[in-house]
């Protein structure tokens, strides 16, 4: 063969691989060769902190798997806490017998035929405060292109919650104040500002500033399907991503609350 002709091999059958060695067994004067793989799409069970976007994509690096939570909720510091740990979240466990490679009609399929438990499932409410935040640490600053939510649509029926906003930023923060401006005619909100100061990590530091909003999620989507897909602006970049609950009226205390039984970060 000369240096300018292609030759392609192909196996019988695909394998699943991280590393490809390509050993040279003869050659003339030198080793020299240029080489290339063929990939294809992989149709089996993501492996651990992987999963699928929705029922086509690939399996992709879930960034939040097995990182640190943390919610602003007092009862998360107490030594024998159990229920609705913020961590439960990132466990990789959805909590609804669905893995990361279900797609969204078997999740709500699953629901519909299998009761769940809390067991296994972050709980976001206003119990113990007016704002509840949902905060994963992702360990370093990397490109942010969406969120995927593993809930319970019938949790949210005869629910005061009015939406969740996902947020983000490369420094840890307190969400300290939230302001709404309404739009005019069909009442949505417009803008939204999230109030925040350093709580130190990551480069944390002090200062009071918003937060970049990712996206906003109404109480009818919630009610919809048990996975949720947003994403985020193609110039996303954090170390934190946030999930932060809103009452329908915050000034009546009307209690809410959301339960994340998998947040996956991509």
């Amino acid at each position: 063969m000369d240096k300018e002709t292609k030759r392609w091999h192909y196996f019988g059958q695909p394998f699943v691989a991280r590393y490809v060695r390509f050993n040279v067994l003869t050659w003339r004067t030198r080793i020299a060769m240029r080489v290339g793989v063929i990939g294809c799409l992989f149709d089996g069970q993501c492996p651990d902190g992987f999963f699928r976007v929705n029922n086509y994509s690939e399996c992709v690096p879930n960034l939040a798997y097995h990182r640190s939570t943390w919610i602003n909720d007092k009862r998360h510091s107490w030594t024998h806490w159990e229920f609705g740990n913020s961590n439960y979240a990132v466990d990789g466990i959805s909590g609804n017998s669905g893995g990361a490679d279900t797609s969204a009609d078997d999740y709500d399929q699953q629901h519909q035929q299998q009761s769940t438990t809390m067991q296994k499932c972050a709980l976001l409410d206003n119990y113990f405060v007016e704002t509840p935040v949902w905060m994963v640490d992702l360990a370093e600053t990397v490109p942010i292109h969406g969120v995927v939510i593993v809930s319970w649509p019938h949790h949210y029926i005869d629910n005061n919650i009015e939406r969740l906003t996902i947020a983000y930023d490369k420094s840890a923060k307190f969400i300290t104040t939230t302001t709404t401006t309404a739009g005019g005619g069909g009442g949505g909100a417009v803008n939204q500002t999230l109030s925040a100061t350093g709580i130190g990590g990551g480069g944390g530091g002090g200062g009071h500033h918003s937060l970049k909003t990712c996206a906003r999620i109404g109480a009818d989507q919630l009610r919809r399907s048990s996975r949720i897909h947003v994403t985020c602006d193609t110039h996303a970049v954090a170390r934190y991503v946030y999930i932060i609950g809103f009452g329908v009226d915050k000034h009546s205390r009307h209690l809410f609350s959301a339960i994340l039984c998998e947040v996956y970060v991509y």
